[in-house]
């Protein structure tokens, strides 16, 4: 062979390993079909969907361009993690045991090379989808809505409306509170209703944070959505503060004054009234120290 020749295929043969090293990165995506030195195609028994509790026997078929197929079985699940369930081998079926599994959409791959061969594969099946209804539901989101937004005044009943996006099920909640400065405590267990009304009223001011767990009833998961949000309460203010005499001024000595005192506080509290009285002679009177009542009677 002329030294021409030999570099001619060389270059050949190197351009050749080039463009094969061009596909590892495909060849290592989980999800995509591929087509090497074979091909694969992947059958269930029964078909899509089916009920959790059903055993799914996965056929795949494969053909190399020479010796024989082993196969490789990737499952995943509808939260979008994949396991192996079953690794290389000859087999070409894998039984699926679909027990206690989750309501959802499901994807199974398979991969498959040439016994004796030791890249990542030669080629791998589309991803083949699989519906599984009347199993446990999965919870993929949750959020929290509030009554009144923050910040609101102490003694404020604030309600929490809570929605979550579950898959094959009905949702329950549980609520985690932590206050300013304090550590988180537990504000309701798991329950299936969907709001929660929080009292402020033996509450501290400042920023509250809450954290909301949610799952598909009948799961053992410690959770699967969370929503995180804070609330600040603040010191209740009154205003609006008015007093009303009875009868109106003027009148002569002696008369006795009803006086009606009104005021608004933020939060539904409820106000209380001191009241002082200014001589002619421009010195201050206390004439009722602080109480809850709303009318005051001054003798003159």
């Amino acid at each position: 062979m002329n030294k021409q020749l030999f570099f001619s295929l060389f270059s050949l043969i190197l351009l050749g390993l080039l463009a094969c090293g061009l596909q590892a990165d495909e060849y290592t995506t989980l999800g995509q079909q591929v087509i090497g030195d074979c091909s694969v195609t992947l059958s269930s028994n029964p078909s899509s969907p089916q009920n959790t509790g059903t055993t799914i026997t996965w056929t795949a078929s494969a053909s190399c361009i020479d010796g024989t197929p082993e196969y490789k079985f990737y499952l995943r699940n509808p939260a979008g993690s994949w396991s192996l369930p079953q690794d290389w081998s000859t087999s070409p079926t894998l039984s699926w045991n679909t027990s206690n599994l989750k309501s959802g959409t499901y994807l199974v791959q398979v991969w498959t090379r040439r016994q004796g061969q030791t890249s990542a594969l030669e080629g791998a099946s589309p991803s083949a989808p699989f519906e599984l209804t009347g199993g446990i539901g999965n919870c993929s989101s949750a959020i929290t809505s509030k009554s009144v937004e923050s910040p609101q005044a102490i003694s404020t009943n604030i309600t929490f409306q809570y929605t979550a996006s579950c898959a094959g099920g009905s949702a329950e909640y549980l609520l985690y509170h932590r206050p300013p400065g304090g550590s988180w405590r537990l504000e309701h267990s798991w329950q299936t209703t969907n709001n929660f009304v929080w009292s402020t009223s033996s509450e501290t001011t400042g920023i509250h944070i809450f954290q909301l767990w949610t799952r598909a009833q009948g799961s053992s998961e410690p959770y699967q959505a969370t929503d995180i949000f804070s609330y600040t309460l603040q010191e209740g203010k009154c205003h609006s503060l008015s007093a009303t005499a009875n009868p109106t001024s003027p009148q002569a000595k002696g008369a006795t004054i009803a006086w009606t005192l009104s005021a608004q506080c933020d939060g539904g509290i409820t106000p209380e009234y001191l009241v002082y009285r200014r001589k002619p002679s421009g010195s201050w009177v206390l004439e009722s120290n602080w109480n809850t009542n709303s009318t005051f009677t001054w003798n003159t």
